[in-house]
């Protein structure tokens, strides 16, 4: 949301709620997955086709944090 990517100005919906929708639909296209390592399913992976393409596109000005 801090971007700037999510277009809201014609919904009446909050931003928030916008950005909900959003990863809800990520989500549910399974290009978001919840992390098996958590117990409180609080934590989300991208999948890993995803993230390789992500990787491929941002070229040096990606930063992979792991824990």
């Amino acid at each position: 949301m801090a971007e700037g990517f999510l277009d809201y100005s014609e919904d009446e919906k909050a931003v928030e709620e916008v950005g909900h929708d959003c990863f809800a639909e990520l989500l549910s296209r399974s290009l978001i997955q919840q992390s098996n390592d958590d117990a409180l399913g609080e934590n989300f992976v991208l999948h890993d086709l995803v993230n390789d393409l992500a990787t491929y596109i941002s070229g040096k000005s990606c930063c992979r944090l792991e824990h």
